[in-house]
């Protein structure tokens, strides 16, 4: 659970760095948006599953290009700070 933490809090910087335009959090900067809980998932999912979001149908109601983008960041972060 920790990891998926850990990889969930540098996604969320990743996609802030990549995306500024997209709210992650709701107006109290405390809890997650629509997008914040995707990203989330996806990166559980990444983590966990050992596979590749990007390309998944489900999208949480948001856009397509904006759920492809954040499964994108979820996976290349992921890969980038996977154990060998």
């Amino acid at each position: 659970i920790i990891c998926c933490r850990r990889s969930t809090a540098r996604c969320v910087k990743r996609a802030i760095a990549a995306r500024p335009d997209v709210e992650l959090y709701v107006a109290d900067k405390r809890h997650p948006s629509v997008a914040g809980t995707y990203l989330a998932a996806c990166t559980t999912y990444a983590t966990l599953v050992g596979k590749s979001p990007v390309g998944l149908a489900y999208t949480a109601g948001l856009p397509p290009h904006l759920a492809v983008a954040l499964q994108q960041v979820a996976w290349d972060t992921v890969q980038a700070y996977a154990q060998p």
